[in-house]
């Protein structure tokens, strides 16, 4: 959660780690609950909304299960790979202050 900026993360009897495969590595990722473990079929895999472009692709994808749930695939490599303090949003130059003496 640090590293999504969802906040603090407290350890309690629903936490979890999940194990996630990225070929010959191992990623350990705690969660704050699961609720259920399903396959899921790459058919039912869409692909990712522009709105997730955040550190590159941080989303690889969307799984419709039913007609009332979706399921957002994260990259854990990606996830793995930002920085501690959280995700960073693409810079644009509006966003940065102009340098002291120059507005």
């Amino acid at each position: 959660k640090r590293r999504l900026r969802l906040g603090p993360t407290a350890v309690n009897r629903e936490s979890r780690i999940i194990i996630a495969e990225n070929g010959p590595k191992l990623l350990g990722l705690l969660v704050d609950q699961v609720s259920e473990v399903r396959a899921i079929l790459s058919g039912q895999i869409e692909p990712p909304p522009d709105e997730g472009k955040v550190n590159g692709n941080l989303i690889t994808g969307v799984a419709k299960l039913d007609e009332r749930r979706l399921v957002i695939l994260l990259d854990p490599e990606l996830i793995w790979n930002t920085p501690p303090e959280g995700v960073i949003l693409e810079n644009r130059e509006s966003d940065r202050p102009a340098p002291e003496g120059e507005e």
